[in-house]
């Protein structure tokens, strides 16, 4: 299924390498650039808050493994490290509790070029728009990577059926930290091709398959994200020093594509339209730490709280309506063990947004996980396919790509006296509509409640004139201001009750 905008390209490596190597600032629209500054302000609370999760302490015992120094900064923590050191930690943060980003394609890879260009901003004392760019590159180039298979969909006579026998979103991950480090290091078309070479070599296999078939979630997920971003930058480093890789690895039928196991990949999405369609503008922003195909129906559940009088202990069904793709058994899973598997569960999200627990550390919590309401209310929940779940397929055929933008889903509960329902095509926090879009003050709410002891004002107002700032250093300070666990941001991006629940 390539659509309507698909031309083959055979040398999109070097297209890549070129546009990216002269771009600038200039270059980029204002709207494009408005988009980076929130993307910016997303990472800095996702990455910090994350922090103070199981995955904190982790992080940063693996960056000293990867060597201490005096170049970059890490999330929670005073101590300094390499610039490889703290992309890996800081790529890991980004992408822990699954609350970062997402991109239509149904992956994450913002955190890699947000660690990448942090890493190397620091290292090397660049400018706040110096950083701005690199971050901008890096988003873009990681996203057409990722629109090179598009969305991971299995299908069977015209219907959605589940996930692919091979997929994965690693590759992804790592070039948007290689196109966000070679940006920051100024190099040129040679050196950025040769950077995509070594570090697109050193992409993790794809393992999206084998890991939807786990119940009991690793907390390394689907791809760890800290060893994209390491590979990325990594990549760049080694050809400042002199190493070379292959500087045609996108191209042709053997090259980095294939090997991913994409059997036929959108080259003109990965490099056509270069400088006219910016990916940034189809960001995808969460309010709540769980996988993005959940937030279809936590925003049809939100729909109910807002309009009617539902009361958790009334509660005796609740009816999940979503697509194929998340109907394995970790979105069925009533009892989510660990921290991992609590960010797939349909029964685990839809408990704690009925019971109005912040979205943050406290969400993904072991002590909530056994709280006998909560079980109770998981065990509620039944998932099911929702009649339209396939019209993705149509949406995709009449938009020319491979992307999802539309998930028809919907949440039914049942109590004893009532039924409620209602329905939703969109996510908040999705860009298609005006309803869920999200702007300055939705960003920045969640930026609030999840550092609530940074200084957020002074944050918010840097990063609005970052392209003025001389440094970067107020972001490391922000990141070592680690968020408390006990707030967090509800559906529509408010601060909620520091104890959440009934």
């Amino acid at each position: 299924m390539n659509g309507g905008r698909h031309t083959e390209i055979h040398n999109p490596t070097s297209l890549l390498a070129e546009h990216f190597s002269r771009l600038t600032l200039d270059d980029v629209p204002a709207d494009v650039v408005a988009e980076a500054k929130r993307f910016l302000l997303d990472m800095i609370a996702c990455v910090a808050a994350a922090a103070e999760t199981e995955i904190g302490p982790l992080s940063i015992e693996l960056a000293r493994m990867l060597g201490r120094g005096e170049e970059a900064s890490v999330a929670g923590t005073g101590e300094r490290f390499t610039a490889a050191a703290a992309a890996y930690a800081n790529g890991r943060l980004g992408n822990s509790m699954d609350f970062d980003e997402a991109y239509p394609s149904g992956v994450h890879f913002g955190c890699a070029a947000f660690a990448a260009a942090l890493a190397i901003a620091e290292a090397r004392n660049l400018s706040g728009r110096e950083f701005l760019l690199a971050v901008i590159a890096g988003y873009e180039l990681g996203g057409r990577v990722s629109e090179a298979g598009g969305a991971y969909l299995k299908v069977e006579d015209g219907k959605v059926v589940g996930l692919p026998d091979v997929w994965g979103i690693s590759t992804c991950v790592v070039f948007a930290a290689a196109g966000a480090a070679a940006t920051a290091m100024r190099f040129d078309a040679a050196k950025m091709a040769q950077t995509f070479g070594v570090a697109g070599a050193s992409s993790p296999v794809p393992i999206g398959a084998k890991w939807a078939t786990e119940v009991d979630l690793p907390n390394t997920k689907y791809c760890d994200t800290g060893w994209c971003a390491l590979a990325g930058v990594f990549g760049a480093l080694s050809v400042e020093a002199g190493s070379t890789g292959i500087p045609t690895l996108m191209d042709g039928e053997r090259g980095l594509f294939r090997m991913a196991g994409i059997a036929e990949a959108d080259t003109n999405a990965v490099a056509g339209e270069l400088g006219e369609r910016w990916l940034l503008r189809e960001i995808m922003y969460k309010a709540w730490p769980c996988c993005r195909w959940i937030h279809y129906a936590l925003t049809a559940l939100e729909e109910l709280l807002r309009t009617r009088s539902i009361h958790p202990q009334d509660i005796h069904e609740i009816i999940v309506e979503t697509n194929p793709c998340a109907m394995s058994q970790r979105f069925l899973n009533p009892d989510p063990r660990n921290f991992v598997s609590r960010q797939f569960s349909f029964p685990h999200a839809m408990a704690m947004r009925l019971l109005d627990v912040p979205s943050g550390a406290l969400w993904l919590s072991q002590e909530l996980c056994l709280d006998p309401q909560v079980r109770r209310l998981r065990e509620c929940v039944r998932v099911v396919e929702h009649p339209n779940s396939s019209d993705i397929l149509h949406d995709m055929e009449k938009a020319g790509d491979r992307v999802v933008r539309r998930l028809p889903s919907a949440v039914t509960i049942r109590t004893d006296r009532e039924t409620f329902r209602a329905e939703s095509e969109y996510a908040w926090g999705d860009p298609w509509s005006d309803a869920t879009r999200w702007g300055d003050a939705e960003m920045a709410s969640k930026v609030a409640a999840l550092i609530p002891d940074a200084d957020v004002a002074d944050l918010l107002d840097r990063v609005a004139s970052l392209e003025t700032q001389p440094d970067i250093a107020f972001i490391a300070r922000a990141l070592r201001i680690a968020g408390s666990g006990s707030r967090g941001v509800n559906g529509h991006g408010n601060r909620n009750d520091p104890n959440g629940g009934e």
